[in-house]
């Protein structure tokens, strides 16, 4: 035998009182001290982001194109040069001639040894 649901009568809503000056079309009113909290928080957000940006436009920037076209605010000539010469991945000339020294780097070793060492650092 399945139970059965008796209803529970309703009570009527209240209707609201409409609030003077706050209608479907009326507007906030924006005062200084909001105008004042928005500026300050998009200037944060600014200050914060925009060094973001900046490593990685420099970083998809050619280095011969660092100092020719410093102010731009998208390079030029983007290319993954950079990225490959930090993982290992491109050849002693071809590092060179990206302006780079020709040295090798070992990424996954420095990798490693910053997670050990911060691991390490961290446990004590």
């Amino acid at each position: 035998m399945t139970p059965t649901l008796i209803p529970t009568p309703r009570t009527p809503k209240t209707p609201r009182t409409p609030t003077p000056g706050r209608g479907k079309g009326a507007r906030r009113r924006i005062s200084p001290g909001r105008i004042a909290a928005w500026t300050l928080l998009c200037l944060a957000l600014f200050v914060t982001v925009f060094p973001f940006y900046w490593m990685i436009r420099t970083a998809l920037t050619p280095a011969a194109d660092l100092y020719s076209d410093s102010t731009g605010l998208v390079p030029d000539h983007p290319t993954m040069i950079n990225f490959l010469r930090v993982l290992g991945l491109t050849s002693q000339a071809e590092a060179q001639a990206a302006g780079g020294s020709g040295a090798h780097m070992d990424f996954l070793r420095y990798l490693l040894n910053s997670v050990v060492y911060s691991g390490l650092a961290s446990s004590r």
